[in-house]
């Protein structure tokens, strides 16, 4: 994937982990501001070799690591999605649980019956059963940058075509957990980008200065 915008000169290639460090305060706000209003006709320009844009749904802002939701209802979609297609790989267990499902629908339909309300119901099936006992991603309470190699997990679970764009993320990280985290995400085969300010220009893998630059390969 690559990545243009009217200050480069040319696109950027997005890698496993790609950080653009922008210097100038008001095109470092400006640029995360049009991150999060992406679409098609936005100013900046995500393509494959093909040239063929991406649309709005593939790229993951994550502006707040310890606040990110990993159960968001896209996710859980997907989850609930892969959970059906386990249950259809094993047809005894699923009419088990089919079983199951409707005699505990017939029971509460029988209860419906006896309230002074007119009362309905959806169909019973295994996958309602999904939202009903709160099927969502256990999150282990841990240190910062573990939060981010949990985010980097779930996504390279979900879709390998996901973007995630972190914004002001590296201040957080050591100059050792910097380095440990790229070759986590080089294996994870998930496309990133981290938008930083200046001040983490010395782990940038590209830096736009305050004359609107763009120094490339800026990291040895």
């Amino acid at each position: 994937m690559k990545l243009n915008y009217p200050f480069f000169d040319e696109p950027i290639e997005l890698g496993p982990m790609t950080v653009l460090s922008i210097e100038e305060i008001h095109v470092f706000r400006r640029f995360v501001e049009e991150f999060y209003t992406y679409d098609e006709d936005s100013r900046i320009k995500l393509f494959d070799d093909d040239l063929n844009n991406r649309s709005k749904i593939n790229v993951k802002i994550i502006g707040d690591v310890l606040e990110h939701d990993p159960s968001s209802t896209t996710v859980l979609k997907h989850i609930y999605e892969d959970l059906t297609a386990q249950l259809n790989g094993m047809p005894e267990k699923r009419m088990e649980l089919e079983r199951l499902t409707l005699q505990v629908a017939d029971l509460l339909q029988q209860e419906l019956l006896e309230h002074e309300l007119h009362l309905t119901m959806e169909e019973a099936s295994p996958e309602k059963l999904y939202k009903a006992f709160g099927i969502k991603i256990e999150v282990n309470a841990g240190a910062f940058y573990q939060k981010i190699y949990e985010i980097v997990d779930i996504y390279h679970y979900l879709d390998k075509r996901n973007i995630l764009v972190f914004v002001n993320t590296l201040a957080y990280l050591d100059a050792g957990e910097i380095k440990s985290l790229r070759e986590y995400m080089a294996l994870s085969r998930v496309q990133a980008l981290f938008i930083e300010p200046a001040s983490q220009s010395k782990h940038a893998d590209y830096y736009l200065d305050s004359d609107f630059y763009l120094h490339k390969n800026v990291i040895k």
